[in-house]
C-alpha cells in the first residue's frame, strides 16, 4: 500500500484501537520503503544513474585495486562487472531483466 491508500484509510476508518494503529503504521511504514525502492530503481535505470553507479563502481574498483594490489584487478573488475550487471540498466542500454 502507498502512503496515499494507508492515509485514506485513516480517514475512512475514523477512532481505532491500539492493534489497527499498529497495523496502519506498518502497512505505512511498507508503502514509504515500496516508494523508495520504486525511485531508486527509476533512477538506477535512467541514463544519469547508470552513469552515477558506473562512476561509483569504477570508484570502488579502482580504490580496491590500490588496496589489494594490481594482481588481483581481475578479480576485481569482474566483481565489478558482476555487480554492474545487477543494478539498472546492462551495457546493451537494455533493462536488466534481474530488476
Amino acid at each position: 500500500m502507498t502512503y496515499g491508500e494507508v492515509a485514506k484509510l485513516r480517514v475512512i476508518l475514523g477512532p481505532i484501537n491500539q492493534v489497527q494503529m499498529n497495523c496502519l503504521e506498518r502497512l505505512e511504514t511498507m508503502g514509504i520503503f515500496d516508494e523508495a525502492k520504486k525511485k531508486a530503481t527509476e533512477f538506477l535505470d535512467s541514463d544519469s544513474g547508470e552513469q552515477k553507479s558506473d562512476g561509483l563502481l569504477d570508484k570502488a574498483a579502482d580504490k580496491a585495486k590500490g588496496l589489494l594490489g594490481e594482481d588481483k584487478a581481475d578479480q576485481i573488475n569482474k566483481v565489478r562487472d558482476a555487480v554492474d550487471e545487477r543494478i539498472g540498466k546492462n551495457n546493451g542500454g537494455e533493462e536488466n531483466p534481474a530488476n
